[in-house]
């Protein structure tokens, strides 16, 4: 241990707390004061065969000597393979990220990807410690590695807690560090609730540890502990930098700000789709989507690329697959998307922008009926439209009856078996049309192909 001063830099000299380990996380519990770190565990060869976390329990008024000291436990979850972090290691526990609960009670960020947190007990002699309830929430997706731990958590507004974090990933042949922050309730079940996109940290790419002896060669930052600076409004994070310097970062509140954003628990990633191509040359397709919609998404492209749809005009009036016009689109002269809300204007505009998709039309309500009116007289050849009335805004009576006018063929979702056989029974054309039901991933699809295409597709269906 070493004494710092306001600028976070050493004074004096460091003095020994404990004799061999590393990644030290030093936690005040009331008027108590433990260390957490990494025991390295060896065979009688001397080999390294394993890590473990160790918990050592100081005297705040005796220069910090050494009251307890005990291993934790390997394992804590029982080892269940539906519990078992991402970046677990059989044998080896690292990173566990402690915080103050209450007086008698520590709570330890166990994993980032699933979320876990667990809770030590500390009442009593050590001996009677124990772990307690354990709390679960989905994981933070994150695009530079596995998160890991960091920072001890500090308070962060009225309720809840901020971490610094790190994690690793293979980047231009080298395996690079990142860092991050993420926020969490202070209350049970410890939810976390918002966190740094982007890296806040990137590890030199032209140095790194070699320099110090380590054979991997890898350059390494990684945050142990945090502070609040009132003066300043920033947190200063301290850093081991290449396994053999500790170094420091600061970060504004202004700036932290910037980066930090809600988690999603349903995030939306760019992906490419596996659209029918009619030559070598045409373009992949690229849709940005909502994890949950994408085995929906990827059956019904099957689907569609299976019966091999094709045709003059696509009218898509649904949800957020409204954007699946992106495979469709190169084949269907024309395609129509019908965006309820400016956010699915936007959304449905930049998959246009992305795949250079130029004989698309989006509209709003107002408009919509009037421009398929127009497409529809220019169109030459079949016409598809799906509805999908998960959307309040879509009147599917409505829908239906236009797409009889327009003797299209019809895909409709969102509606109930029985509402269906209503609407079946309500529209006397529709019985003239080949009438099949899809049973997909998440949803009933109705399809209905009209009587001038029920040859075209009777293979099919």
């Amino acid at each position: 241990m070493v004494r710092i001063d306001r600028e976070r830099m050493p004074v004096g000299e460091p003095f020994m707390l404990i004799e061999q380990g590393e990644d030290p996380r030093l936690v005040l519990v009331g008027q108590r004061l433990f260390l957490f770190y990494v025991y390295v565990d060896r065979n009688a060869k001397g080999d390294i065969v394993g890590t473990t976390i160790a918990l050592a329990e100081l005297d705040c008024a005796d220069n910090f000597s050494l009251l307890h000291h005990i291993k934790l436990p390997k394992s804590p979850l029982g080892g269940k393979s539906q519990d078992t972090p991402d970046n677990a290691m059989p044998g080896y526990e690292k990173n566990w990220v402690p915080f103050t609960i209450n007086d008698d009670t520590i709570g330890i960020l166990y994993s980032h990807a699933p979320w876990i947190v667990l809770e030590l007990v500390i009442a009593g002699e050590p001996s009677d410690w124990h772990f307690g309830a354990t709390h679960r929430a989905p994981g933070i997706e994150w695009g530079y590695g596995e998160i890991r731990g960091g920072s001890v958590p500090l308070a962060y507004g009225h309720d809840q807690f901020i971490t610094f974090f790190h994690s690793s990933a293979r980047t231009g042949g080298k395996k690079i560090y990142y860092g991050g922050a993420c926020v969490f309730s202070r209350e049970a079940p410890y939810t976390p609730s918002a966190f740094t996109r982007l890296p806040l940290t990137t590890s030199p790419f032209k140095s790194g540890s070699d320099k110090h002896g380590w054979h991997l060669g890898q350059p390494i930052i990684f945050p142990l502990g945090a502070a609040y600076r009132d003066e300043t409004a920033s947190f200063d994070i301290l850093c081991s930098l290449d396994d053999a310097f500790i170094c420091r970062y600061s970060i504004s509140d202004e700036d932290l700000d910037r980066y930090m954003a809600p988690i999603e628990r349903d995030p939306e990633i760019l992906r490419v789709l596996s659209h029918r191509k009619t030559s070598a040359d045409d373009p992949d397709r690229l849709l940005y989507t909502s994890v949950s919609r994408i085995p929906f998404q990827d059956e019904l492209i099957r689907f569609v690329n299976a019966m091999e749809i094709s045709g003059a005009l696509w009218i898509d009036m649904s949800a957020d697959d409204g954007e699946l016009l992106a495979v469709l689109n190169n084949q269907f002269t024309h395609s129509l998307s019908l965006a309820l809300s400016p956010a699915s204007r936007q959304s449905r505009e930049r998959t246009c922008a992305i795949n250079r998709l130029v004989n698309v039309s989006v509209g709003d309500p107002a408009q919509f009926s009037a421009t398929i009116e127009t497409a529809h007289r220019q169109a030459d050849g079949e016409t598809w439209m799906r509805l999908d009335a998960r959307e309040e805004a879509i009147d599917i009576d409505a829908g239906i009856a236009l797409g009889l006018e327009l003797q299209a063929n019809l895909m409709i979702s969102g509606v109930p078996h029985e509402t269906m056989q209503a609407l079946y029974n309500q529209y006397r054309q529709l019985p003239g049309y080949g009438a099949h039901t899809i049973a997909s991933a998440d949803q009933l699809m109705f399809l209905f192909i009209a009587p001038a295409q029920r040859a075209k597709y009777h293979w099919f269906i």
